[in-house]
């Protein structure tokens, strides 16, 4: 898990600024627990922004593998 955006670089704002994150996952998430995930993020409260990536594409790009899980606090992107 690694942070990112304002936390990250220094201009987080506590009453403003939300918690920008991505997981490495061990493979793609199926709709399933991309569900399990949006819920979770629901209930852990507001400003929760978190993206959900496959080991695999760290360790090489493809261009065919670019979109993503992205989940806030407010529901599924």
């Amino acid at each position: 898990m690694y942070l990112h955006g304002s936390l990250a670089l220094g201009d987080f704002n506590p009453g403003e600024s939300d918690l920008d994150f991505l997981v490495v996952t061990e493979r793609d998430l199926d709709a399933k627990q991309i569900g399990k995930l949006d819920a979770l993020h629901l209930r852990l409260g507001a400003r929760l922004d978190g993206s959900y990536l496959p080991r695999e594409v760290f360790r090489r790009f493809d261009p065919a593998r670019v979109m993503h899980p992205h989940i806030e606090s407010r529901g599924v992107r």
